[in-house]
């Protein structure tokens, strides 16, 4: 800009009386070297000038501070068609819009002077009527050099916005370059993704070497660098283009309703810079940015945050301080400077004073972090935390975290409170962990069975977590144990009823630390307890809970029956009581002491099974026991106190037969201890030990010694089966062997694997010898219809595995069902079993009873006569019939019946005809299918001499073989055929040479 429009435009500011007063310092006695960063000047409109170095101003004009008009630059809004801003002394008026309608500026906060490292802000309102409003925050660090707007502007709903019709933010300076009033336009995009917009004073001369880059040698950029949010345009150019009040407008003009050009000058001229935010609807709206005077690098860290918990005693209260590179409070993790950073601490700035120890600090460099402590001087009042002195300062000072309310506040309160503000309980011989400064640290203390002796340490605290080692009682402090298992749990001071207390008291050679004096044992369980320690000699009374609970556990649980306890001395395949396998029985679990209110559970690997010592056989080893117990109460059978917690489970079932045990820990409990911690944090041993580990229990008990036994079961019921006679054909002739298997049930209808007999003695362990009787088809009615069934008796050796088997047919020691009349109708007959017990295999409906059955019929076989011609093989008629009410039917459900053919007798040969002149044929087995003899059937070879003749034909059927056959070229005798089922021997004749139709057979000759 030159002097003759300045000079103009301060004589025409004079003569209006428009010299305004509201201006705002910022590091007021700054701007004078280079370490002493900048002066700032900030007008209530937003004009600013900026001082460095030679005292002279790097804003035009440099000789100006607001309010003059002169200083062309400021914040500018477009809002609704106007165009708003503060006055200035090029372009003429801003009509319609003109300045703000309201704006103003605060006092510096803190006041100068300022402090290297220590940001100083001045809050800024820039306003429309019914428009849009502008809050700034100024805020400048010394010695840097530049300052931060943090801005927040508000388009109210209901105004005319849109994205045709924009509000647009404007912040544009005309530039005075240390001492140039020309330079160079550039924008680039920095390091940190943010772009950076100004110009530069040349190297030398009046070239531009970049528009993208600072040429070396420049020290000097005077420019905005985005912060939080993108700059929407931008623009450099000569600074009068700004603002030019009519078109054709420039690239840079405010008053145009287009965009600035996002151009920069890349030609040396009296340059200007601007920059532009977009907003296209109602809405609250944060950004921020820097305007820079020098170098556009940030420095190398944000802030030194110092972390405290807010409040304390006379005690010495620690800190911890670091560097943070980033803007967040707390510091993120990762975040911290690790460089070497170090400082001197502030005074508190009032009462009480406090000394630091040390003075400063220093955190090493590879170092996250350092610690220090400061002593009030007297108790009451409120401190400041702070720092000074930086070795390298901070974008914005120093930042405090309070770890007790999580604030961002870096003052502290002093209480009147002695130099004790808690106290803590931990196991003795373990390391004491400082709270405060470790939150995720532990104190533990362990579990404990009931009734057993036990300790801990008792640690007097400073309210910064740290020991308080001079602190001494050498009256009684009280220590007791508060029931913890009820939710939500009450402040430390609010516990009542305390299951046990008793006192301690500290000398100074105690150190803060000292281990009870007496045992704690209790004869009650408890899932969580929790100790507190109070010191009431005291004014105000300190008291201090454990940071960590613990469990009391039961020592073991006694495990018994109510209906199913068995006399060891006298367990045999006969004791009593006799339980169904299946069958609901009753297990009871106590442990002896009150308090235990969880579940017991069972071990299914920790299960034994009873050898009988009769059998003289190892032990069966099966069999599973199912159900659960119950949640644990009181023994309702006890007193009002109760001394006893009781699990009484009444469903549980065995699905075996015999007896079993629980071994060690078969009943147990392993969640006891859940509730407390102790599981997940190691404060117990995952186990059942009884004596301590390092000091430690198990964090499980259960049943320490094998119970008694239990028993004895005896199967739920028999299941019958039966394979036929003629198993192909689904019947059983009458007195023919049929096999019938008989299995020992539970009563979820497995078989009992242990209703065994002892192989190697032939001696029965727990199987009994049972019976079997025929039934109707419908189970009603005994020994069905005209018949008797014998073999019926099942020997107690044959069960194997719960299953026995009758002798297989043919034998005939297997059962049978004999008609006593031959000529009776086939009837079914249902097999049913039972021991000497009264074990059956009828069950009580609705349950299902399984037992097999056979259809009995009455047989016989029918040998029909049989001619034909000598020159061919005579087939001879043979057929399985049975009795079907008033007939003989054939039995075409008869695939089983064979006969051998040498049990067909041939005798009395007449005519021509010879022994074994005809032969049978085949030779081998006659197999009946379909009632009959499968194909060829039975056959007499035609006589080898061609003569005609006929010879009787008989079937031995029963077990005594008489006369002579034929399966041969000579006569041999005659077998049996062992099928007395079919009654009399069936005989017939067969002849050769006569013919039953009248058809004469011929050899013809072709």
């Amino acid at each position: 800009m030159n002097y003759a429009i300045t000079l103009l435009s301060l004589v025409l500011m004079a003569a209006a009386g428009n010299v305004r007063a509201a201006v705002t310092e910022l590091n007021s006695s700054g701007g004078t070297s280079a370490t002493n960063g900048l002066h700032f000047y900030l007008e209530d409109t937003s004009k600013l000038q900026v001082r460095r170095l030679n005292n002279t101003g790097q804003v035009y004009l440099p000789t100006a501070t607001p309010p003059s008009t002169s200083l062309d630059n400021g914040i500018f809004l477009r809002a609704d068609g106007a165009l708003y801003g503060p006055s200035h002394a090029v372009g003429g008026t801003f009509n319609p819009g003109a300045m703000y309608d309201t704006f103003s500026i605060t006092a510096a906060s803190p006041a100068n002077p300022a402090i290297d490292g220590i940001p100083q802000a001045a809050n800024q309102v820039l306003g429309v009527n019914a428009g849009p409003q502008i809050n700034i925050q100024w805020r400048y660090t010394r010695p840097y050099d530049f300052i931060t707007l943090n801005v927040t502007l508000t388009i109210p709903a209901g105004y005319a916005v849109s994205a045709a019709n924009p509000v647009k933010y404007y912040h544009v300076v005309d530039t005075y370059l240390g001492g140039s009033d020309s330079g160079c336009g550039l924008t680039f995009v920095d390091s940190s993704g943010k772009r950076i917009v100004g110009t530069y004073p040349p190297p030398s001369g009046n070239n531009c070497p970049s528009s993208s880059s600072i040429p070396a040698g420049v020290s000097i950029v005077e420019s905005f660098r985005e912060r939080n949010g993108a700059f929407s345009h931008y623009c450099t150019d000569t600074w009068n283009t700004f603002y030019d009040n009519a078109a054709p407008w420039s690239a840079c003009a405010l008053k145009s309703n287009i965009a600035l050009s996002d151009s920069v000058s890349a030609t040396y001229r009296d340059t200007g810079v601007g920059i532009e935010y977009d907003f296209t609807a109602a809405g609250t709206y944060t950004f921020s940015y820097d305007f820079v005077i020098g170098s556009p690098t940030l420095p190398p860290y944000d802030h030194v945050e110092i972390r405290h918990d807010g409040s304390g005693s006379l005690c010495a209260e620690n800190v911890t301080v670091l560097g943070c590179l980033s803007s967040i409070v707390p510091c993120p993790a990762g975040s911290e400077v690790t460089g070497a950073l170090s400082g001197t601490f502030t005074p508190s700035g009032g009462t009480p004073s406090v000394t630091w120890t040390p003075a400063s600090f220093n955190i090493a460099a590879g170092q996250l972090q350092t610690s220090a402590s400061f002593l009030a001087s007297a108790p009451g009042g409120t401190i400041t935390l702070g720092a000074v002195g930086f070795s390298t300062n901070p974008l914005n000072g120093v930042k405090c975290w309070n770890t007790a309310t999580s604030t961002a506040s870096c003052t502290f309160v002093v209480a009147n409170a002695p130099c004790v503000a808690g106290f803590e309980c931990i196991e003795s011989g373990v390391t004491y962990n400082n709270l405060v400064l470790t939150p995720t640290a532990r104190n533990p203390l362990y579990t404990k069975p009931t009734a057993t002796n036990f300790k801990f340490d008792v640690v007097a605290l400073q309210s910064n977590g740290a020991i308080a080692n001079a602190y001494t009682a050498t009256q009684n402090v009280t220590v007791e144990l508060f029931d913890d298992s009820a939710a939500p749990q009450p402040a430390c001071s609010a516990y009542v009823n305390p299951v046990a207390s008793q006192s301690i008291t500290f000398a100074a050679s105690d150190a803060g630390r000292k281990t009870l004096p007496n045992n704690f044992s209790l004869n009650k369980a408890y899932r969580k307890l929790r100790c507190r320690v109070t010191d009431s000699n005291t004014s105000p009374t300190v008291r201090g809970c454990s940071s960590d609970v613990f469990t009391v556990r039961p020592q073991a649980f006694t495990v018994t029956s109510s209906n199913a306890n068995a006399d060891n001395a006298g367990a045999s395949a006969t004791a009593t009581p006799a339980l169904k396998a299946g069958a609901n029985f009753a297990l009871i679990a106590r442990t002896g002491v009150a308090g235990y209110d969880t579940t017991p559970k069972i071990d299914a690997a920790r299960l034994e099974w009873l050898n009988v010592p009769e059998g003289g056989r190892a032990s069966p080893g099966t069999g599973t026991v199912s159900g659960v117990f119950p949640i644990a109460v009181p023994s309702p059978s006890l007193p009002a106190v109760a001394t006893d917690s009781v699990a009484t489970g009444s469903a549980f079932t065995y699905d075996e037969v015999g007896y079993f045990r629980f071994q060690a820990s078969g009943v147990y409990d392993d969640i006891f201890t859940v509730d407390s911690g102790d599981q997940a944090n190691g404060d117990c041993t995952n186990d059942f030990s009884s004596s301590p580990v390092s000091g430690k229990y198990g964090c499980k008990f259960g049943n320490t010694i094998a119970t008694n036994h239990f028993g004895r079961f005896i199967p739920d019921h028999f299941d019958t089966a039966v394979t036929q006679g003629c198993a192909t054909g689904g019947f059983s002739y009458s007195g023919q062997p049929f096999r019938v298997t008989t299995t020992a049930m539970n009563l979820a209808g497995g078989i009992t694997l242990n209703y065994d007999a002892d192989a190697p003695g032939g001696i029965n362990v727990y199987s009994k010898a049972a019976t079997l009787s025929a039934w109707n088809a419908a189970g009603t009615t005994a020994n069905p219809g005209p018949g008797t069934l014998t073999n019926n008796a099942i020997a107690a050796l044959l069960f194997r595995s719960g299953v026995a088997n009758t002798a297989n047919p043919p034998t005939m020691a297997s059962p049978l069902y004999t008609f006593t009349s031959l000529k009776t109708p086939p009837t079914i007959v249902k097999l049913r079993a039972i021991d000497a017990e009264g074990i059956s295999s009828l069950r009580a409906s609705p349950l299902p009873t399984i037992e097999g059955s056979t259809e009995i019929r009455s047989g016989r076989l029918r040998l029909q006569n049989a001619y034909g011609s000598e020159l061919l093989d005579l087939p001879v008629p043979l057929e399985a019939q049975y009795w079907v009410g008033n007939y003989y039917a054939s039995n075409t459900a008869d695939n089983c019946t064979i006969i051998p053919a040498s049990s067909i007798v041939m005798n009395n040969y007449v005519n021509n005809l010879s022994a074994c002149e005809t032969q049978l044929s085949p030779v081998g087995n006659l197999v009946f299918s379909g009632g009959k003899p499968i194909s060829p059937g039975l056959k007499l070879t035609k006589p080898g001499s061609g003569n005609a003749g006929s010879v009787n034909l008989a079937v031995n059927i029963s077990a005594a073989p008489t006369g002579k056959t034929c399966v041969g070229a000579s006569e041999s005798n005659a077998t049996a055929a062992n099928i007395p089922w079919f009654g009399a021997n069936p005989a017939s004749r067969a002849t050769f040479g006569i013919y039953k139709t009248p058809i004469i057979y011929m050899r013809e000759n072709y």
